[in-house]
């Protein structure tokens, strides 16, 4: 059995509150973490492979609000009758995963 284990927490990148006005368009602190698990057997024939990760990002409403307006979250709002900002939001938390089951063979390699 052959497990990849990963669990990372990155540090703020700023620490305490912003106490210039001028700044409060930056996030005060960002996490994330994340785990990588992958399981092969019958000889290395079929395996799982499942990855997960979560993050966090804390700042000002300013900043909140500019990061809910950026592009990159575009993609996640697909109808935009249904996306509704919340401009008092101080937080912002996103969980990603992926869930792969698959077959190898000798010139072929299929998954679900």
């Amino acid at each position: 059995m052959e497990v990849t284990p990963c669990w990372e927490v990155l540090p703020p990148q700023l620490t305490g509150w912003i106490d210039e006005p001028h700044l409060n368009f930056l996030h005060r602190d960002a996490y994330s973490a994340g785990i990588d698990f992958m399981h092969y057997w019958k000889d290395r024939t079929y395996y799982l492979h499942i990855k997960q990760s979560i993050s966090q990002v804390n700042g000002s409403e300013e900043a909140i609000t500019n990061r809910q307006e950026a592009s990159q979250r575009f993609f996640q709002w697909p109808d935009p009758r249904n996306r509704q900002l919340d401009t008092t939001r101080t937080d912002l938390t996103g969980m990603a995963g992926t869930i792969k089951f698959g077959k190898m063979g000798d010139d072929i390699m299929m998954e679900t």
